[in-house]
């Protein structure tokens, strides 16, 4: 993922929560507000209460790495944020997750 592509700052991470659109799996929660830029920007939350720092990071690089292979409609900055559940899963249920997600939110494009 390219790092532009990526959301920084505390500012915009509370506006997507506040103001943006809830979709919710079992291993993960999606959050998305329309920008109308010329690229989707993506977020990603790992609470401390699912693991060290070591797992922190690991589930983050996952997702996006996972992300980074899905078409994306242009224009959306979203947050992905990690249940419970997604502690004991394999790489292969959270990206069955990710694109379920951004497919039922529409934000995937259709191959």
């Amino acid at each position: 993922m390219k790092p532009r592509a990526r959301l920084q700052g505390r500012g915009r991470f509370s506006q997507i929560y506040r103001d943006g659109r809830t979709w919710s799996h079992r291993l993960l929660v999606l959050k998305a507000l329309p920008t109308g830029m010329p690229e989707s920007c993506f977020g990603f939350a790992v609470g401390k209460s699912l693991g060290g720092a070591v797992f922190r990071n690991r589930m983050r690089r996952r997702m996006r790495e996972i992300v980074c292979h899905i078409q994306v409609h242009p224009g959306w900055d979203a947050i992905f944020i990690a249940r419970a559940d997604a502690v004991n899963a394999s790489f292969v249920e959270l990206a069955e997750a990710v694109s379920g997600l951004l497919g039922r939110a529409g934000l995937k494009i259709k191959e």
